[in-house]
């Protein structure tokens, strides 16, 4: 923990990949930081260790503007894996990673209502 509003991470990934590709292991730094005056929340991950050559993303959370008690949410993802993934099955991996990651956002954002909720 680097202070109120800003935490560093480290997360270790191993990835299962069916024969004949070689299962691969990652090393993440992840930096999450929130603005308590703006309520912007970005969390940032990158590769410092591992068998791919690069994997870096965020995830960016502002409030929405025009629909108040409503949030915003971007999520940028870059990875070279090392070696050649056909296009379909790069696009299946990442929208397949992109809705479990979603969804475990929104479980984490109801079990804060919820939360805050209790008496």
């Amino acid at each position: 923990r680097e202070g109120p509003n800003k935490t560093l991470y480290y997360i270790v990934q191993y990835i299962n990949y069916p024969w004949p590709v070689e299962n691969k292991w990652l090393l993440f730094q992840m930096n999450r930081y929130f603005d308590s005056k703006t309520g912007i929340v970005r969390i940032g991950f990158n590769r410092i260790a591992g068998q791919f050559p690069r994997v870096d993303g965020e995830w960016e959370v502002l409030p929405d503007e025009r629909n108040p008690g409503f949030s915003k949410v971007t999520y940028s993802f870059l990875s070279d894996a090392g070696f050649q993934v056909p296009h379909f099955l790069g696009r299946t991996i990442c929208t397949g990673q992109a809705r479990l990651v979603v969804k475990a956002l929104l479980e984490a954002a109801e079990s804060l209502i919820v939360s805050a909720k209790a008496p």
